[in-house]
């Protein structure tokens, strides 16, 4: 049986009784609405009311979500008041045929993501999906932090692992997301929903293939989307939204969500790390955002185009700081 063919609930309910009675209770008081579209029917009229939406959260779930995995969950939020699950492992190619594709695809539509690697790479080579227009919350963070005095990587500066890292959703709504906010969704300990998913999800990897969705799972899918808002309003408190701000994150996420997308096959021992990749984010001197430089060399290692400047024996310096971290040969 492939690990990714779906598989009734009522097995994980006699495994996992306990944890999923946890997550129920660690979820209870979520506010907003949560529909699960499993239906053509459904998916025709949901899309054609995201299609009027200026921006949309977006977040998806998956077993080892990238080329080889298997995505099952697309969450959307447009507002703040319904989180729409599109049930891909039951509708599968159907899902993309009436108005969602568009949609990921707009280049009028705005889609806020958290490190959208992955779900990209999983839409396009499973869907032939390749989103479009996207704000990554992810980078808007690290910008955050570099306004009070970080600098961003570059391949002229040190590689070694001190450089700044990209932070996780979790702990970006820990340090960023006040407890009146968490309050507002109706979730003050979003800590504690997530360890209880956590515990569940690293007992059964697979979990996302299970159907129907248990209702903790349903309200931790759509909490996923919803802190996605959260931390953007919270980010934008730091006026991290503006002017070449906004423009530089803009340049930043079209880069991001086609960093392992577009290039070939990647060994994971190359990406799975938390460095922030140099020449994702432009540089901005005197007030003018500078072009990045011309990138005609390729890295055998994350097998990026990047500029020769950079380049040593074949890798560049991320590469060489992962094998100088982890060992070369430790794949």
């Amino acid at each position: 049986m492939s690990r990714f063919e779906k598989q009734n609930t009522s097995s994980l309910k006699v495994k996992y009784s306990f944890q999923l009675r946890e997550l129920d209770k660690a979820c209870q008081g979520f506010k907003p609405t949560v529909r699960v579209i499993d239906e053509i029917s459904g998916l025709r009229e949901v899309c054609d009311r995201l299609k009027g939406s200026k921006e949309i959260a977006v977040d998806c779930e998956g077993v080892d979500l990238g080329r080889d995995g298997k995505l099952t969950l697309i969450q959307l939020m447009a507002g703040e008041d319904t989180v729409i699950l599109i049930d891909v492992l039951v509708l599968g190619e159907s899902a993309f045929k009436y108005g969602l594709k568009e949609i990921l695809e707009s280049k009028e539509i705005v889609k806020l993501m958290f490190d959208c690697r992955n779900d990209s790479v999983s839409l396009w080579y499973e869907y032939g999906v390749k989103v479009t227009n996207v704000l990554d919350m992810q980078l808007l963070e690290y910008m955050v932090r570099a306004q009070a005095g970080h600098q961003f990587p570059s391949a002229r500066r040190s590689t070694h692992w001190h450089k700044p890292r990209v932070r996780g959703l979790d702990a970006t709504t820990d340090k960023y997301v006040r407890f009146d906010d968490k309050l507002s969704i109706g979730i003050s300990d979003v800590r504690r929903v997530k360890e209880r998913a956590t515990v569940l999800m690293r007992a059964e990897k697979t979990v996302w293939r299970y159907r129907p969705l248990t209702e903790g799972f349903v309200r931790y899918a759509a909490l996923d989307v919803v802190m996605i808002n959260v931390v953007k309003k919270a980010l934008a408190r730091y006026k991290s939204l503006e002017g070449n701000t906004l423009k530089k994150l803009e340049i930043a996420s079209e880069r991001y969500v086609s960093a392992r997308r577009d290039c070939e096959r990647i060994d994971d021992f190359y990406v799975s790390h938390p460095i922030l990749i140099c020449y994702i984010i432009p540089e901005e001197i005197g007030g003018i955002i500078q072009p990045f430089p011309y990138e005609g060399s390729k890295c055998s290692g994350c097998k990026r185009m990047l500029t020769s400047s950079c380049m040593r024996n074949g890798k560049c310096g991320d590469c060489r700081e992962v094998e100088r971290r982890n060992g070369p040969n430790r794949r």
